[in-house]
């Protein structure tokens, strides 16, 4: 199973827009004709307010000037520093929780004279429509419920489980490449609460002398608060493990 990497846009859901035209798709003219950012809110909500760094749970669309919608999620928790394009942020900024707020992005807040995702054409303006349903506690958009995996070698040993005590060789690394720890021959006590969750689920199910690679999102690893100067906040791991003995 490939692990499903996050976007680094908003425009995260069914995203169907094709080329508007040969044109469209093929030129990029080094510059866009600039504008501010025009909000007009719908309705005015009544809890917390939205900064431009919130994480948040919302429902939005995109269209295009011609109607056309590019794209569209419901109840999605972003956090807003973390979202393309940058006018988007400054768009929900200011809003209260439960308030809908209806703004247009010019292309310098937008995806500017290269264009976006999935076609969006260059120099395009965008309208969003946003209705902001909470702000959320400090935390990492980018979650999921467990850790995927890929097996490179099946063992033919015994069976780790989650509370297991194994031998191991492994590297824990970030996704640019950076190693956070290399350990070999160790011996782990799984279920001693020592590890980030996502190394003993990762292990769980592995037979000895097996290999696999296991991606570990952020909740189910150093989290928000990362390890100052190694991990930056809520980074996603790669754990490369080869499982060498269970331990009686």
């Amino acid at each position: 199973m490939r692990h499903p990497r996050a976007s680094a846009f908003i425009l995260l859901g069914a995203l169907a827009l094709a080329c508007v035209s040969a044109a469209g798709c093929d030129s990029s003219p080094a510059t866009c004709s600039d504008g501010q950012i025009q909000i007009v809110n719908l309705a005015a909500g009544a809890g917390t307010v939205a900064n431009d760094s919130s994480r948040v749970r919302l429902t939005y669309t995109a269209t295009l000037d011609d109607g056309r919608q590019v794209a569209s999620e419901a109840n999605v928790t972003v956090s807003l520093d973390e979202t393309e394009p940058i006018g988007f942020r400054q768009g929900v900024a200011g809003m209260r929780e439960n308030g809908r707020r209806r703004f247009i992005l010019p292309p310098s807040l937008g995806f500017g004279p290269d264009g976006g995702p999935v076609g969006i054409p260059s120099c395009a303006r965008l309208t969003f429509n946003v209705e902001l349903h909470e702000v959320l506690p400090a935390g990492c958009s980018n979650t999921a419920p467990t850790v995927t995996i890929e097996d490179s070698e099946i063992g033919t040993g015994a069976e780790a489980q989650s509370t297991s005590r194994v031998v191991v060789n492994s590297t824990l690394s970030l996704f640019n490449g950076t190693i956070v720890e290399e350990r070999s021959n160790a011996q782990l006590n799984l279920g001693d609460g020592s590890h980030i969750l996502g190394i003993p689920r990762g292990i769980a199910g592995m037979l000895e002398g097996g290999r696999r690679r296991v991606f570990i999102p952020p909740n189910l690893g150093y989290g928000l608060a990362g390890i100052p100067g190694t991990v930056p906040s809520c980074s996603s791991l790669i754990y490369d493990v080869e499982l060498v003995t269970v331990l009686p």
